[in-house]
């Protein structure tokens, strides 16, 4: 396999990006994003009255298709499954979404290393609520449905774009490899410094006082805690959602660290669309 350098990938994903922005793709893409865009971003979450709709308009325009979980009626009977959407969108108002949302933007205007725990928990959440009426937890549709909210915060995940982000981590050259590696071990430390602190604020200040920069405070952790230590990282590890986040921050910075552009994860999603 030939690898490649994060400017030849920059190069890709320009490629992708001009061909979707002009007549090589179907416009109605860019009316679709549109509409998406004004009805997450502008109408707020805490009135049903905007939040059914919301949920509709990602589900349908998107294709999430929540209501495949639901029986479907025969060819004969009236098809009551949108009633499900109420329930649905009853479930992510008490999650109370205009203000987390404000809170994660209010740390960094974009996502970064300080924030991702708070936007990875939040999808988390979005799909906990999602799972109490569909019994799935649906991360594609929780994800879309954030991304339209706050598009600089949260990617947009499913199968196929995990599988073409794993694809692209897998051509990168050892320069690429290295400057990524060095971003997700920043990212990383941030993460589980959080974590444990969110965890057990206690033991996390026993030990800052140890070691009050922080750049040792993980090792002092994994020394004299091995156990909780691993229960973190491995707690982090297996998060679906926050693993493919973070590999397309590390991505995105990486790309603009080597010179390249710093793509949003609009663009980027259009990059990884081919694969779908």
């Amino acid at each position: 396999m030939t690898k490649l350098t994060l400017l030849e990938i920059s190069d890709q994903i320009s490629e992708t990006v001009y061909d979707f922005y002009t007549d090589r793709i179907d416009p109605e893409w860019l009316t679709t994003d549109s509409i998406l865009d004004q009805a997450c971003s502008d109408l707020p979450s805490k009135d049903l009255r905007y939040l059914i709709p919301k949920v509709i308009l990602v589900d349908r325009y998107y294709k999430a298709n929540l209501i495949r979980f639901f029986p479907k009626p025969n060819d004969d009977e009236l098809d009551c499954r949108f009633e499900y959407y109420k329930s649905i969108a009853q479930e992510l108002k008490e999650l109370g979404l205009d203000g987390r949302i404000e809170d994660i933007c209010r740390k960094a205007p974009r996502l970064c290393a300080c924030n991702l725990g708070l936007v990875v928990k939040l999808c988390n959440d979005v799909c906990d609520a999602i799972k109490k009426t569909t019994k799935k937890s649906c991360p594609v549709f929780a994800s879309k449905l954030l991304h339209f909210s706050a598009p600089d915060q949260f990617p947009i995940i499913d199968d196929n774009a995990e599988k073409k982000l794993k694809d692209v981590l897998n051509q990168l050259d050892d320069h690429a490899n290295e400057t990524i590696g060095e971003v997700r071990a920043k990212v990383d430390k941030e993460v589980l410094l959080d974590r444990w602190h969110e965890n057990d604020p206690d033991h996390f200040l026993e030990h800052w006082e140890k070691e009050k920069d922080g750049s040792k405070l993980l090792g002092i952790l994994e020394e004299e805690c091995p156990e909780y230590y691993r229960e973190l990282v491995d707690q982090w590890l297996a998060d679906k959602y926050g693993t493919f986040a973070r590999d397309i921050f590390c991505l995105q910075q990486a790309i603009y660290l080597s010179g390249g552009p710093m793509y949003s994860f609009r663009e980027l999603d259009k990059y990884l669309y081919p694969s779908r």
